[in-house]
């Protein structure tokens, strides 16, 4: 290409113009020819602007070079429309688009406004003359329908039909109410079905999202993203990311992961070093190193470079500070003071470093009844390392009047669900999971422990670092026993008789077909739905879906309540704004019906989702002055500070998601009723817009759960 060369981007018939990407195309493997030449045919995007094509070339001698230039793309007559990402279902929105004309000459120009899911206010056409040069802004009036998707075409064209530009937008509808997620997990093989239930108001929006998936290590590359790159460097973190990331070094080949094996030996070095830079050689661990050591957390750290220690990656762990420790923990076994729970994981530490005492092992053993699940399992680890598996698998089996059962699900949960300590019944679940997986116990409840810990991690249970690193180990270990990774079918999955996927997998891998699939409405049955596996040959397949559908109102909530406002930037509150003006959405959360709970803690993910008018002003979505920068920074200035609520925020288009975490009784006079937290907007399209109910719930306590009241918004 040529620095200022011109396309006129015509596009014969006068198609719509509606693919629009930042990037049009990335080509890694060109290879010049002998006068040093290389050709590649680009299809551009319909966008309007000016590219930028960057050339960067290596010879084989490891010479180097670059190059760019620019291409612009740009027309005659263009029509730029100015429409919201997405609508809620009975929105009255006045947008507006740009017409510019570049053909030389005064034109008369029509422009007319098409499409579906919405009805028009008036003014279908508007009728402009513009100079050569000139432009001008049209505005569109129209009322969002009840339906799935807009699709907005507007068209410019020349009274002599010579010069003509079109533009279409499918813009996504919400309904007014809660959208649901059911998350399910079910195991297939041949022949095999499995059922569901679909209890929506059958909302043209509602589907299930389905992957698919020969073994649950393919499943499972994923979480290494959530695991890995410790954001404190404290020890739990540190311990828990290089216990995930030895997992899947030491299964690395039959995992489809995006990690180089080179880049995982690299963060568990890094990993290892940082661990032993936290240690202390005359009392172990802390959480930070300043902090006063703790038992569980040395222990914890201990048995990681164990692992680390035993796997076969030439990882640096120091032998002095592992013998150090080893003495040190050693001597917690005659220490009253330290749990049962706390000493079977020395044990297990002291079993995979080397250092393991059979005797007390066996000791400890006579008292597993007094130990949560988790710690048995530790046990039955240590006792399988010192090579007492007869003991070991009697302690996993006794565990059997333990298990708990949810339809067809089972899990683990000895003891209430507590931040302060790791076991969780995610936590529990999978690490006896690992145990039964490593001594190959053939039981149904360990496929219904598998699936439910998967359909837990569906449904957002995993709530912290301790959780998804034991869970994918458990689920890992429980792949390895069970999977049968050179597996090679063809395979059909049908809904309710009719096929939704088809494809084939290769050495325990989709080489062919879909793994991914997204069924409409359309194809759900009110009440039971069936899902059947064809296989024209050994294997099994593991189904994970999303079953996401619209209430029909708006639910209750359950012991906690949010209530949501806005407010101008004097804080009164307003239901109106004027185009450009600041706004803020503040919720408010009442948790005082959870005094007395029996959780020590509470996890919540906050959803708000904004009406279409408003964007969020935000450092990160790069729409921001230095004044509203301010404003963002002030905009909890006149809340008491007991009042304020401090979150972590994630900024979608459509929604604001903010976590946050409290004790429970708060105990404290900074932790007062009604916690506040306020996120500042700004009002970018002129209408009435609905405003979706604001969603809370508790990532870990399943009966806690709030919902705003929806409302309406005017921006004038």
């Amino acid at each position: 290409v040529g620095n200022g060369i011109l396309v006129h981007n015509e596009k014969g018939e006068f198609l719509p113009r509606e693919i629009f990407k930042d990037s049009t195309a990335f080509q890694a493997h060109l290879v010049t020819d002998a006068d040093g030449h290389a050709t590649s045919t680009v299809t551009l995007p319909h966008n309007l602007t000016t590219w930028v094509v960057v050339a960067k070339v290596v010879t084989t001698d490891t010479e180097v070079g670059e190059a760019q230039e620019e291409l612009l793309v740009t027309k005659d007559l263009i029509v730029r429309p100015s429409v919201p990402n997405y609508l809620v279902e009975g929105d009255a929105l006045t947008f507006t688009a740009m017409v510019h004309n570049y053909s030389g000459a005064e034109q008369n120009i029509a422009v007319d406004l098409t499409g579906s899911g919405f009805a028009h206010a008036g003014g279908e056409r508007q009728e402009i003359t513009l100079a050569d040069g000139g432009s001008e802004t049209v505005e569109y009036t129209v009322t969002i329908a009840d339906e799935a998707e807009a699709a907005f075409d507007i068209k410019a064209q020349t009274a002599d039909g010579a010069y003509v530009d079109e533009v279409r937008q499918n813009t996504p509808i919400y309904a007014n109410t809660v959208e649901k997620h059911q998350a399910y997990f079910w195991e297939a093989g041949d022949g095999e079905s499995h059922t569901f239930e679909y209890t929506g108001v059958q909302d043209t929006r509602d589907r299930l999202q389905l992957r698919i998936t020969p073994t649950l290590a393919d499943s499972l590359y994923y979480l290494c993203y959530y695991i890995c790159g410790s954001e404190y460097g404290t020890t739990p973190e540190l311990a828990e990311q290089l216990l995930a990331q030895t997992a899947i070094y030491a299964q690395y080949d039959r995992l489809n992961t995006w990690y180089s094996r080179e880049a995982l030996q690299k963060s568990m070095e890094d990993e290892v070093i940082a661990i032993q830079n936290l240690y202390r050689g005359d009392v172990g661990w802390g959480y930070f190193d300043y902090d006063a050591a703790d038992t569980y957390l040395s222990a914890y750290a201990f048995m990681t470079l164990g692992l680390a220690q035993k796997l076969d990656a030439g990882l640096p762990v120091s032998e002095s500070i592992m013998a150090n420790a080893a003495t040190l923990l050693a001597a917690k076994l005659s220490d009253d003071t330290v749990s049962l729970d706390d000493k079977a994981l020395i044990l297990y530490g002291l079993a995979i470093s080397g250092h393991g005492d059979l005797v007390a092992t066996q000791a400890y053993a006579e008292r597993a009844n007094e130990m949560l699940s988790g710690s048995v399992a530790h046990l039955a680890l240590a006792l399988r390392e010192l090579g007492d598996e007869e003991r070991g698998r009697a302690l996993l089996f006794g565990l059997e009047p333990r298990l708990q059962y949810e339809d067809t699900l089972t899990y683990l949960d000895d003891t209430a669900a507590s931040y302060q300590h790791t076991q969780t019944k995610v936590y529990q679940t999978s690490l006896v999971l690992q145990a039964l997986s490593e001594y190959a116990v053939d039981e149904d409840y360990v496929v219904t422990m598998a699936n439910w810990l998967n359909q837990s991690r569906r449904s957002f249970d995993w709530y912290n670092v301790f959780d998804n690193s034991q869970g994918l180990r458990g689920l890992l270990a429980y792949a390895v026993a069970h999977d049968n990774f050179g597996a090679t079918y063809n395979y059909t999955v049908a809904l309710n008789g009719e096929s939704v996927a088809q494809g084939k997998v290769s050495q325990g891998q989709i080489s062919e077909g879909q793994s991914l699939v997204d069924i409409p409405m359309e194809k759900l049955a009110a009440g039971t739905n069936t899902l059947t596996v064809s296989l024209d040959a050994a294997g099994a397949l593991y189904l994970s879906g999303d079953l996401m559908y619209w209430t029909e109102g708006i639910p209750e909530s359950s012991r906690v309540s949010i209530v949501r406002v806005y407010r101008n930037q004097e804080r009164a509150e307003r239901q109106e704004f004027n185009l450009g003006d600041l706004a803020i959405v503040e919720i408010r959360y009442d948790g005082s019906d959870l005094e007395g709970s029996e959780y020590s803690r509470v996890h919540y993910q906050l959803t708000d989702y904004l009406p279409a008018g408003f964007e969020v002003v935000n450092t990160a979505l790069d729409n921001i002055s230095q004044y509203e920068s301010q404003q963002v920074w002030d905009v909890l200035d006149d809340v008491p500070d007991p009042l304020k609520l401090w979150t972590w925020d994630h900024y979608g288009l459509d929604s604001i998601r903010r976590e946050f975490g409290h004790g429970i009784p708060a105990v404290d006079q900074y932790w007062k009723y009604p916690k506040i937290t306020r996120v500042l907007v700004r009002a970018s399209f002129k209408g009435q817009f609905s405003a979706r109910p604001s969603v809370l719930t508790s990532e870990n306590i399943p009966s806690v759960y709030a919902y705003s009241t929806a409302g309406t918004v005017t921006i004038k």
